[in-house]
């Protein structure tokens, strides 16, 4: 629970966290974005115009009235390689974009190649990502899950399955699962706390709300 006596960036962790109403998350489901915000914002305080803080593909935007910044997109994170360019502009509310999937730095519940997420804040982002990278799943004997502590004694999930490996997955559990990350994307966005999202997986994408990529390039 959020405590008046935890730092303000521990607090901001776990506001983030709440607000997804996912209770497998800890705090640290938000660490990296919530970092990036409050460098930005740091910077932005010192009389910084233009910020971007890139905190491991956790990113925290500043953008001037009238500015715009290109962000590259990865589909895989197994895989370097851009595969879209998303062009945020200073009017799109957008100062966060947060990417998590199977392959990323952390542990993932799912399957998703990158799960996408652009918010009004970074933390918020950062979070977002990590519950439509879970959401990006389904059942298959082809995918290799483990309780989290297996592979990591210190993990702050020890109990949860988490995926290990993902072997050849037919096209009808691709679609299934991205349809999946797409239902929480698409919940997410009408309770307001994301902007957009776009899941990949397999080289299938798919992007909530429909036309994001017109409206942020």
């Amino acid at each position: 629970e959020i405590d008046p006596s935890y730092p303000p960036v521990v607090n901001a962790m776990i506001a983030a966290v709440k607000a997804t109403g996912d209770p497998q998350l800890t705090p640290l489901a938000a660490v990296a974005g919530t970092i990036a915000g409050f460098c930005a914002q740091k910077a932005r305080d010192e009389g910084a115009d233009w910020v971007v803080v890139n905190n491991g593909g956790d990113i925290a935007l500043v953008i001037p009235p009238g500015g715009r910044i290109r962000v590259g997109v990865w589909e895989d994170l197994n895989r370097t390689g851009i595969g879209r360019v998303l062009e945020i502009t200073s009017e799109s509310e957008i100062s966060g974009i947060a990417t998590s999937g199977f392959g990323g730095r952390s542990f993932t519940l799912g399957i998703a190649g990158a799960a996408t997420v652009l918010a009004r804040t970074p933390g918020i982002a950062d979070a977002c990502a990590t519950v439509l990278g879970n959401a990006v799943n389904v059942d298959h004997p082809n995918i290799v899950r483990v309780p989290a502590a297996s592979l990591d004694p210190g993990t702050d999930i020890p109990t949860l399955w988490v995926t290990k490996e993902v072997g050849f997955l037919p096209p009808e559990a691709v679609e299934s699962a991205l349809q999946n990350g797409l239902a929480k994307a698409r919940e997410f966005y009408e309770r307001g706390l994301i902007r957009g999202a776009i899941v990949n997986l397999r080289g299938r994408s798919a992007v909530f709300p429909p036309g994001i990529a017109a409206r942020f390039a």
